[in-house]
């Protein structure tokens, strides 16, 4: 087991002392990042396969906004690499990073559907 592995996926904790009184607006955030990611991890993605550094890397930024605000603490750290492999113009270490965010945002995706439900 590596160090990720023991790092959680989705902090509920945090994120329900975050919006603790809020949960109207907790819904709508999360509502919000469901309408939203898909197409910025798709952007993110396409960018990067086109070495568009640039626009991968506003992409990253965006998506690291996003899992941020919803306590997303691997997803967050994966996405921060991403960013600072991108503005280090060092694409070929952010693609290989690719499929673990694919799989990171899948996770914490699941794990923020199943929060969502519980709200």
């Amino acid at each position: 087991m590596n160090q990720e592995d023991t790092i959680q996926v989705l902090d509920r904790e945090q994120l329900l002392s975050r919006y603790k009184g809020y949960e109207s607006v907790l819904k709508q955030s999360i509502d919000i990042f469901f309408e939203e990611t898909p197409s910025e991890m798709e952007r993110l993605v396409s960018s990067i396969r086109e070495s568009n550094a640039e626009t991968a890397g506003k992409s990253a930024h965006s998506l690291l906004n996003k899992v941020g605000t919803l306590m997303g603490i691997r997803i967050m750290k994966l996405a921060r690499r991403l960013e600072d492999h991108l503005r280090a113009g060092e694409l070929n270490q952010a693609r290989a990073l690719l499929p673990e965010a694919e799989t990171e945002l899948e996770l914490f995706s699941n794990e923020l559907k199943a929060f969502r439900q519980e709200l």
